[in-house]
């Protein structure tokens, strides 16, 4: 992308540095413990960490998520989202109330020592994101061994590799197909959560 816009560049002045995380999954999840700190928490839940922001895609996200929870295609499962506000809108505009009605819960922003149970603990990992320069939240999620839902866009299939289940962002009916994969078959997400810790 560099060497596209900036045309008198050489490839060889470039570096790429690839990031990495130093999350390890957390051992023998203690949900006691996580269940007392965050009080709202579902006992089966998808998970989405990063900035709440537009290109985060969390309108689809909840609009996939709510559909199905109304076909009632996914039940007793909530979905997590941990962030603080970014800019815009983010597309998580109900109150705190309104939306654990639909099983969505907001926990805003976590610190770092709750995120390895946080993923550990998840269903699965869900990004949907339009566009990231990397993506350190799924790899994040896979060092954690959760199974990951990943945009096929931008960078995100180099960190996803084969690791992951890819769906089209700007396809609400490619979310919910994910979703609903993911959920209900057990045997696909011990494979992908397998999947992640090699990635």
């Amino acid at each position: 992308e560099i060497l596209n816009v900036f045309l008198k560049l050489k490839p060889e002045n470039i570096t790429v540095t690839h990031l990495a995380s130093d999350l390890k999954p957390a051992e023998g999840v203690d949900s006691n413990r996580l269940y007392e700190h965050f009080n709202d928490l579902p006992q089966h839940y998808l998970l989405s960490v990063g900035t709440l922001e537009p290109r985060k895609n969390l309108k689809r996200l909840i609009l996939a998520f709510s559909e199905l929870k109304e076909a009632k295609k996914i039940q007793d499962v909530g979905l997590v989202l941990v962030g603080g506000r970014g800019w815009l809108d983010s597309g998580v505009g109900a109150d705190q109330e309104e939306l654990s009605k639909q099983g969505i819960f907001p926990l805003g922003f976590v610190a770092d020592e709750w995120l390895p149970q946080l993923y550990s603990n998840a269903l699965a990992f869900v990004y949907p994101s339009i566009h990231e320069g990397f993506g350190l939240p799924p790899l994040e999620a896979m060092s954690c061994g959760a199974p990951v839902i990943l945009s096929e866009t931008s960078s995100l299939p180099e960190v996803g590799g084969d690791a992951t289940l890819y769906v089209d962002p700007f396809s609400i009916d490619s979310i919910q197909s994910a979703i609903e994969k993911i959920v209900t078959d057990s045997e696909l997400r011990n494979a992908l959560s397998e999947k992640s810790l090699l990635q």
